[in-house]
Parts: C-alpha cells; sequence; structure tokens
C-alpha cells in the first residue's frame, strides 16, 4: 500500500499555533505525528512525503545538527530504508538532496508521475500545479483550506494530504483513487 503525506512543518511550533493543531507544543505534535504515522502505516510499501517536513525557521535554529539527526531517527523508526520513502519538495525543504538522502530518503524531485489503478497521478506539494485538464493530483501546501477539489470546466481533481485534513496521519493510496474514480469522465 503506498502512503502520501505532507506538511508536517516538525519543530514549528508557529505553525501549530497558526493551523490550531490540537498539540500543546511542537514536541507533543512531533511525538504524536511519528506515532500515528507507525500506527497507520504497517502495510505501507512505499510512503511519499509530499513537502514541508520542517518548518520556516528550522535553518536558522542554533539546534539544526540535533534537530536533523531526530528527524533521521524518527524516519527510520517510520520504515525510512527499509521502504522507499520519496520526497516531493515543498516551499521549505531547501536543503541539498544529500541531507535528505541521510535521513533515509530515496529519492527527492520537485514533482512526481506515478499511476494507480489504471490512473496517471501527479504528485507535488504546491496545488498550483495542477493546470492540465483531465489531470490528477496529489498535493500539500494549502493545510486546512480544503480536503478535495474538482474543477469540472477543467476535468482537474485534487487531493490534499496535509496532516490537518488526514487526521494527523498518511492517506492511503485506497481513499485517494476512490476519489478519483469518482470523478473520472
Amino acid at each position: 500500500m503506498r502512503y502520501f503525506t505532507s506538511d508536517w512543518h516538525f519543530f514549528d511550533d508557529t505553525i501549530r499555533t497558526l493551523c490550531e493543531r490540537p498539540f500543546a507544543s511542537a514536541c507533543e505534535m512531533n511525538a504524536s505525528i511519528v506515532k500515528r504515522f507507525v500506527e497507520s502505516t504497517r502495510d505501507a510499501t512505499e510512503v511519499f512525503f509530499l513537502g514541508d517536513l520542517f518548518g520556516k525557521n528550522i535553518h536558522s535554529d542554533p539546534d539544526l545538527p540535533a534537530r536533523a539527526e531526530c528527524a533521521r531517527e524518527w524516519l527510520a523508526e517510520m520504515g525510512a530504508g527499509r521502504l522507499p520513502f520519496r520526497l516531493v519538495r515543498g516551499n521549505h525543504d531547501t536543503w541539498e538532496d544529500a541531507a535528505y538522502r541521510r535521513m533515509g530518503f530515496a529519492s527527492i524531485d520537485t514533482v512526481l508521475r506515478i499511476e494507480m489503478q489504471g490512473i496517471e497521478v501527479f504528485l507535488s506539494h504546491d496545488p498550483c500545479m495542477a493546470q492540465s485538464r483531465g489531470s490528477r493530483w496529489v498535493c500539500g501546501h494549502l493545510h486546512a483550506l480544503y480536503e478535495r477539489m474538482y474543477n469540472a470546466k477543467r476535468n482537474i481533481a485534487v487531493v490534499n494530504a496535509c496532516i490537518e485534513v488526514c487526521g494527523y496521519k498518511p492517506l492511503d493510496e485506497q481513499v485517494v483513487t476512490h476519489f478519483f474514480q469518482g470523478v473520472r469522465e
């Protein structure tokens, strides 16, 4: 089973507050996201992170090396190295590819194209990439603004993988393909 998730914003207390995440602290948020991920992805064969693993202020954080190591340990606990974890860069994912590979990501891209049950699906952080007629997308970036979108005029369907709309755990491919099959022409 493939899973999709985005906008974890590890260590980012600002996003925790701004998005009204139900956690008392960034530490509690981090731990809860990891726990929910592990519990809900036992049958995972591949995982797609659609951007913003960390928040925007991570680069100015004096604890950056420790936080990167912490993230590497969490990703290992979640299966990185054992499973292909694929990062689709978000607007806050600004480290060099080598840093993400050290954390356990098998690939780092800006957009990916995959197939799910005969449906061509594009993966991107930013849903503004979804412009092509008849296309299907899984994206993040807009947090809790929407769960799913369908533009009937252009036949474009988008599923939001942000953790705020997914119960703070990843979406599985069955949820995604079910929506796409429902809007298929």
